[in-house]
């Protein structure tokens, strides 16, 4: 067993499971906000933790998980209308603090932001063993059939495929305070990502050299998190055309590499700007933001008309796997591997090498690319997917020199 301690939650917080009695009753359905009203109960019953149990039973995704807490009465539609339960794990040791009259009115009683993240990172564990029944039923590959176009619209936020300086640190800046509302534990509605990501696809379909471009001058400047994430999904948007994926598969490469280290703002020291190699406890650390990627998007709420699919969960807890088993976190090979997350783990390395580090200087596009064709013909990386990023730039697998777009000086011949 496993538990979350009740100070780590305050109003609005929402757990990734139904929230049952000992007998299995529902209390609370998974992902509704946490009420003041709960809370105060729970705190008037002397409960310090709510227990995670693994039940007996096989549901259709695998074992059914949920919370245990003590009984609470008359705090909302989804309690159960019976007469009070036991509780469940009563604080012997010290008494439970009372709880003040409106949370709202005492700060100090909300939980630092240390706190709730230190709760979404025990939690990714949990989400990842929910999701994987469900992730291992599903295809590893994204079928082609030609290259179908994709519509060709201005976009939300204004027409034209090359965007502005001014207009990428606009989305930019979405993107890093989607960032920070995930990693405090806020849920996202999936409308405020999709605009983003429908305007990098459909500018992908249009010029496809101009949106690559873009990502590359951005990652040359800064490796700063939201920066990185937005020019990865550039890349992978631009590397899924190329590939002949349909325009919902081009979107879903694109959500991939925007979400897949929004997992990194649960880290609790930068490492991405450490000016020296990493520590063993350091890169254990770094190792785990896959997964809490994963978990960290299960924050994203569907809407009307957006909604998140599984194979880009997958693709997220997946990017840093390596065809040979040489990845992470779980060392899979390559009919292990979805596609999204070979496209997004070629296109992390790409602008991961483009991007100054506290410890080197960013390399040049020629150095960047030769290094992901070292990558692909030595085995980790997908050699179709490294052969897309060559194609995304311009250039052909026999090609003597890389358009002056990208890079003024000779290319070598690429071999991906």
């Amino acid at each position: 067993m496993s538990s979350i301690p009740l100070s780590d939650l305050e109003p609005g917080s929402r757990l990734a499971y139904d929230l049952r009695d000992p007998d299995g009753r529902l209390l609370l359905t998974a992902r509704r906000p946490i009420s003041e009203d709960v809370l105060r109960a729970l705190h008037r019953r002397k409960v310090s933790d709510l227990i995670f149990r693994e039940a007996g039973e096989l549901g259709e995704d695998g074992p059914t998980r949920t919370w245990l807490m003590a009984g609470v009465a008359e705090v909302g539609e989804s309690i159960a209308a019976h007469a009070p339960l036991p509780i469940i794990v009563p604080s012997t040791d010290t008494p439970a603090a009372p709880a003040p009259a409106s949370r709202e009115d005492d700060p100090s009683s909300r939980p630092s932001i240390a706190h709730v993240r230190a709760s979404l990172r025990r939690a990714a564990d949990e989400v990842i063993a929910a999701r994987t029944p469900r992730w291992n039923r599903l295809s590893r590959e994204i079928e082609t059939s030609g290259r179908p176009p994709i519509p060709r619209t201005s976009g939300p936020f204004g027409a034209g495929p090359t965007l502005s300086g001014e207009a990428r640190r606009e989305r930019i800046e979405l993107v890093d305070r989607v960032f920070a509302r995930l990693s405090a534990g806020e849920p996202v509605g999936m409308g405020v990502v999709a605009p983003i990501i429908d305007e990098l696809a459909d500018d992908a379909g249009r010029d496809p050299l101009a949106t690559v471009r873009s990502a590359i001058e951005i990652a040359a400047r800064t490796d700063d998190l939201a920066t990185h994430a937005f020019a990865v999904a550039s890349v992978c948007a631009v590397v899924a055309h190329r590939l002949g994926w349909t325009g919902a598969d081009i979107r879903s490469a694109a959500l991939a590499g925007l979400l897949a280290d929004c997992g990194q703002t649960l880290l609790q020291w930068d490492i991405r700007g450490a000016p020296r190699p990493l520590t063993d406890v350091e890169t254990n650390a770094l190792h785990r933001h896959p997964a809490w990627s994963g978990a960290l998007i299960e924050l994203l709420d569907d809407d009307a008309e957006h909604s998140l699919d599984e194979t880009v969960q997958l693709a997220v807890y997946q990017h840093h796997e390596r065809e040979d088993g040489t990845g992470y976190p779980t060392r899979a090979r390559a009919g292990a591997i979805h596609d999204l997350a070979r496209v997004v783990a070629v296109a992390d390395i790409f602008v991961g090498l483009l991007s100054p580090r506290a410890h080197r200087p960013g390399m040049s596009v020629e150095s960047a690319l030769a290094e992901v064709v070292r990558a692909a013909s030595g085995g980790s990386l997908s050699r179709p997917i490294a052969r897309g990023l060559v194609l995304a730039l311009g250039l052909e697998p026999s090609t003597s020199r890389a358009p002056a777009v990208i890079t003024r000086t000779p290319a070598r011949r690429i071999a991906a």
